[in-house]
């Protein structure tokens, strides 16, 4: 190959001397020649590009069979990438597999690429790779994934329920027996009225009996402002649906009785779901694992008092996640007295705050055994979160519907004493008339190791006497203390300032004073952390020989 192209370049160059010495009328016309000759050229130059990515495409190949994914039999690499595709919808590969998609499929077959060109047959030949589509895509590819899946059931998105309707819907509809995931979901302008009709048409239609391969549903309707009428599911009972995610859409009759996880999220006034609903759903759904409520609305129905009911306490044995909001506390109680969950691994509560009104804070009842057997406690404004050394977490929090100061949050004072076996304690924001509360509640924290407050220094530095107190000592077995300076108190002084020095001044004795009275009582503290430029931060050496371990300085805004 390369010495017949050397023979040809070797007489085209001496075509193109020749020309320079033309006469008219013998041999051939220089700009007919020249012209040849370049087309000539570049044809050998596609040729020659062809012949070297054919060859280096051939040599890539090759090193990938010496890899050590390539040991692995074909069957397990598909599994495993398949796998990572379904789990992972955002890879940036797709691209590259699938130029026709403005939002690429969540499918294996974008993986090829990767590994090697003779997987394209291999890929073919696994139906599961082909299995998503996305009603996005052009009909040739829709009917080309369809195809290659053969029997397999399908996962379908569609992420524009209010373009195309009615092609994707009647596409959709005729294969809903192959569907096993089905995403629904509209952009961010509201339906129009005709819009929400043909939506709830479809579904009817859709979520037939005939659905029976059907085990994740995601309805996602509207925006988080919209307070239109919900879309409205048909009846899901004969559905043997596991995973369902409702937004702006609501179930009016019988959800699947084989849920597994189930969330729904409403931001309308219009929808009103009640405790007692939700009650319900728990009662014909024995299976859940995780059931989150996120509801939210103008003084909805559902926030009425609930009739007291004599109902026997179900057990859900298989419950790990609780998620309740915003409903009253009288009416997470209610909900929480009448059921019995073997093991809540995650728990979140949201209750309604009324503006410029301290409310009182609550537990329910059923969560007290969770919160004595707490080792950790996070305070951050209204919410509380607290851990169990088996990984569980537990949020509880007061909402408002719009910026409230500070001073008005819960001091927590009446639920801190649930946490007899508590270790770590984390105040995100130290609230200065939260201060006699506060203290109280560190007296009954017998077991607190860690104690970390953040807040403006000029306050921190009032806490430091009362842990100074001897009979009796507050927290005995505290061994770190974390003193954070949010700076706030930059707004009115600065370090030249007289009050700004007087206060570091007296800032500086009193945590000499703490430090030593722990010293003297043969237990110093073991760790002692400071944030940059506090009133502290310039005696690092004297602290260090009145703390045990330790002595470190973070910056304020730092993670915990």
């Amino acid at each position: 190959m390369f010495t017949y192209r050397g023979t040809m370049i070797s007489e085209t160059a001496q075509k193109i001397i020749a020309t320079q010495d033309y006469q008219p009328g013998l041999g051939e016309e220089p700009v007919a020649l020249l012209r040849a000759t370049a087309l000539k050229l570049r044809n050998e130059m596609k040729k020659l590009n062809d012949t070297f990515s054919a060859a280096i495409a051939n040599i890539s190949e090759r090193s990938n069979l010496h890899t050590q994914i390539a040991r692995l039999p074909e069957e397990l690499v598909l599994s495993v990438f398949t796998h990572a595709s379904e789990a992972s919808p955002n890879i940036g590969f797709r691209r590259l597999v699938y130029p026709y998609s403005s939002d690429p499929p969540r499918s294996f077959s974008q993986w090829a690429i990767l590994l090697k060109v003779s997987w394209s047959n291999t890929v073919r030949d696994f139906p599961r790779a082909w299995t998503s589509i996305d009603m996005s895509w052009p009909a040739f590819a829709i009917e080309n994934h369809s195809r290659l899946s053969k029997t397999t059931p399908l996962r379908i998105w569609w992420d524009d329920m209010d373009k195309q309707a009615t092609a994707a819907s009647r596409w959709i509809t005729d294969r809903m027996q192959s569907v096993e995931y089905l995403h629904l979901a509209t952009g961010q302008v509201p339906l129009w009225d005709a819009e929400h009709v043909a939506v709830e048409r479809f579904l009817s239609e859709s979520l037939s009996s005939h659905a029976r391969k059907l085990r994740t549903l995601r309805v996602m309707m509207g925006t988080p402002s919209d307070c239109r009428i919900p879309i409205s599911l048909p009846d899901l009972a004969e559905l043997n649906i596991s995973h369902l995610r409702l937004q702006h859409s609501w179930c009016n009759e019988c959800f699947p009785p084989r849920l597994q996880t189930l969330y729904v999220r409403i931001t309308s006034a219009v929808v009103h779901v009640t405790t007692r609903e939700i009650y319900e759903i728990l009662v014909d759904c024995p299976l859940l694992e995780s059931c989150e409520f996120d509801i939210s609305g103008d003084a909805p129905e559902s926030w009425r008092s609930l009739a007291e009911t004599s109902e026997i306490p179900i057990r859900l044995p298989h419950l790990r996640t609780l998620g309740l909001g915003l409903f009253p506390s009288s009416h997470i109680d209610w909900i929480y007295e009448r059921i019995v969950p073997d093991i809540l691994a995650s728990v979140s509560i949201s209750t309604p705050s009324e503006l410029d009104e301290v409310m009182p804070f609550s537990i329910p009842s059923r969560l007290h055994d969770h919160c004595s057997r707490a080792y950790s406690l996070r305070i951050s404004g209204p919410e509380i979160v607290y851990q169990l050394h088996d990984q569980f977490k537990h949020s509880i929090e007061q909402t408002y519907d719009h910026w409230t100061s500070p001073e008005i949050f819960p001091d927590f004072a009446s639920v801190i004493t649930l946490f007899g076996s508590l270790q770590q304690l984390i105040i995100d924001h130290y609230i200065p008339s939260h201060h006699t509360a506060f203290v109280l509640a560190l007296r009954s924290l017998n077991h607190l190791s860690d104690l970390r407050l953040r807040g403006c220094q000029t306050n921190l530095v009032n806490l430091l006497p009362d842990l100074c107190e001897r009979e009796p000592l507050v927290c005995q077995k505290l061994q770190s203390l974390t003193l954070k300076d949010n700076r706030d108190w930059s707004w009115g002084m600065t370090p030249d300032d007289p009050v700004y020095i007087t206060g570091k001044k007296v800032a500086r004795g009193r945590l000499e004073k703490l430090l030593k009275l722990r010293l003297e009582q043969d237990i110093p503290l073991q760790n002692l952390v400071l944030s940059e430029g506090d009133w502290w931060a310039d005696d690092l050496g004297e602290w260090r020989q009145l703390v045990g371990g330790v002595v470190d300085v973070v910056r304020s805004r730092d993670a915990w």
